[in-house]
């Protein structure tokens, strides 16, 4: 595979200047890694699609303006969290033999979306935004109320560690990255405000780090793409549509790739296959990756170690949520409209 460091430096500095499309990579085999993007349909309902299962709508309503997050278990088959249009925390799930939604009956902030990561024990962790303001977590005693105030309008990420247990981030009512943190799955160990300023309205993304520890991703109050790295924040100086959130993961062999809505409304990406810090290459996807105004991506890492790969969710110019596999350069529509607004979630099966 010819993987995006690979290309000239002239190239690289042209997209990042947006004079030039950064080239796909090319893949020597045209394969597809099985995956699921969930979304909210036009029609206000939870739905999923993927490779190569058919689309499923499993007739629960979401709140307006809401996005789900999906994940895969290891238990088998995957659980999709999401606001439900009656104010609540819902979950669908489909272990490839029942499929159902269920209300978890704990109530949201108006038009926020839940975050989800493994628990350690086959199935999913949520993190969420509760009506009260704070960032609450589901645990294996019940949702419990971490009593720290989210930013209004905000959703936090969850992440689970090699180690196991948790670290979620969060914009804080100070406008800063926050995060918490636990070794196991129950209330914080700690609670921290890092004290990068974020732009306002948006949301982190984060993913493993290698350490043990976990990275995070922002837009920055400056609009641009920022990063935690080990040598502190860093300014990827890649501007970012207003109100967007980037998406962010770790490939196989480490290191992490980011992408996100652009300025110019394309998609754009941000990687380093070699370590955490500053991105070896950024650039634009091009034309054929343009999005829906006020949306964002969603990231899977996909290929080996040696040649590592991704796919990236998003929703098109159209209005339809499409799958980029960047390795072979190949857009994939499921022909399905997204409700205005509102951002699909990608996990690998």
């Amino acid at each position: 595979m010819r993987c995006v460091e690979k290309l000239s430096s002239a190239a690289v500095m042209g997209a990042v200047a947006g004079a030039a499309v950064v080239a796909a990579p090319q893949a020597s085999a045209a394969t597809i890694t099985p995956y699921l993007v969930a979304f909210q349909g036009s029609g206000g309902a939870v739905v999923d699609n993927g490779f190569p299962r058919p689309s499923d709508n499993f007739g629960a309503g979401m709140a307006p303006g809401t996005s789900p997050s999906a994940i895969a278990v290891a238990n088998g088959g995957y659980e999709i969290v999401f606001e439900g249009s009656n104010g609540d925390l819902w979950y669908a799930y489909n272990d490839g033999s029942t499929s159902a939604a269920q209300d978890l009956h704990v109530a949201m902030a108006p038009g926020t979306s839940p975050s989800t990561a493994p628990n350690g024990g086959g199935y999913a962790q949520f993190a969420f935004q509760g009506s009260n303001g704070d960032l609450w977590k589901t645990t294996p005693h019940g949702p419990v109320d971490f009593h720290v105030a989210m930013a209004p309008g905000t959703s936090p990420t969850i992440t689970q560690p090699a180690g196991g247990g948790y670290e979620i981030a969060f914009q804080g009512t100070n406008g800063h990255l926050w995060y918490a943190w636990s070794a196991g799955y129950d209330g914080p160990d700690g609670i921290q405000d890092i004290g990068m300023p974020m732009a306002a309205g948006t949301s982190p993304a984060s993913a493993p780090n290698g350490g043990g520890s976990v990275q995070f991703a922002i837009q920055g109050s400056n609009g641009d793409l920022w990063k935690t790295t080990p040598q502190g924040p860093v300014d990827f100086h890649v501007a970012m549509a207003a109100g967007t959130s980037p998406a962010l993961v770790q490939p196989a062999g480490g290191g992490y790739v980011i992408t996100v809505h652009g300025a110019n409304g394309h998609l754009w990406f941000a990687l380093n296959f070699g370590g955490y810090g500053a991105p070896a290459v950024a650039g634009d996807l091009g034309p054929p990756t343009a999005m829906a105004a006020g949306t964002s991506p969603s990231i899977g890492a996909t290929g080996t170690a040696s040649a590592p790969d991704w796919d990236i969710a998003f929703v098109s110019s159209a209005g339809t949520v499409s799958v980029e596999d960047v390795g072979t350069a190949q857009i994939t529509s499921t022909g399905q409209a997204s409700a205005n607004g509102t951002s699909p979630s990608l996990t690998i099966l």
